[in-house]
């Protein structure tokens, strides 16, 4: 079984398993560790999203995080390339799809999958109920960059509580052009450009 998974017409989806262990595990380990990675990523380790990204948030990025996403699009993108080529070789006596081909065919479902996976996971995490009032009452409140350094033109993924308690994931970006804010930095939101907040560093309490 493992043989086949790892077969060559198998590479991509076997590539999206390793990739999808691969964030478990090193979620796992930080979990234990206290250094989660959904907490406390790097820039490098998101796609640029910035905040034209329709796609993504039509996937459900703000719904869940960043990382949940991607380990969505892996499971998803697997487990039906899988099952695609098992069912073409069993009609085509034991001839898959090439593996550029098959990938190519997988992906279209997999996007899907994706966003209904996100909708399905959205609904077990704590939200407000109206979304749209939420977004915008979450201006002036404070939040911390989880994922991504956040710099003008490159948003990153930042966490905040709205008034009720429950946690939001939301893509925010400086107030002012030449600053920046890695991972950690708790930020209070300033303004909603669309799907992206405005947002300008808290003052260190140890410099006050």
């Amino acid at each position: 079984m493992i043989h086949e998974i790892f077969s060559g017409p198998n590479t991509p989806f076997a590539i999206a398993i390793v990739f999808l262990v691969a964030l478990v595990a090193i979620e796992l380990i930080g979990t234990l560790t206290g250094l989660s990675l959904s907490g406390h990523g790097d820039h490098a380790d998101a796609p640029h999203v910035d905040g034209d990204a329709g796609v993504f948030d039509w996937l459900g990025l703000g719904k869940v995080p960043l990382l949940i996403l991607i380990a969505e699009f892996c499971a998803a993108f697997a487990a039906i390339g899988l099952s695609l080529q098992a069912i073409i070789e069993h009609f085509s006596n034991g001839v898959p799809l090439t593996a550029w081909l098959a990938g190519l065919v997988t992906l279209p479902p997999a996007i899907f999958a994706t966003r209904w996976l996100s909708i399905g996971v959205a609904r077990v995490l704590p939200r407000e109920e109206t979304e749209a009032v939420t977004q915008d009452s979450l201006v002036g409140r404070i939040a911390e960059v989880t994922t991504g350094t956040a710099r003008s033109g490159s948003p990153a993924e930042a966490r905040v509580r709205d008034a009720h308690g429950h946690t939001h994931y939301v893509r925010v970006r400086p107030a002012i052009d030449s600053e920046s804010h890695p991972p950690g930095t708790r930020v209070v939101l300033l303004a909603r450009e669309g799907t992206v907040y405005t947002a300008a560093a808290m003052p260190d309490a140890d410099k006050i």
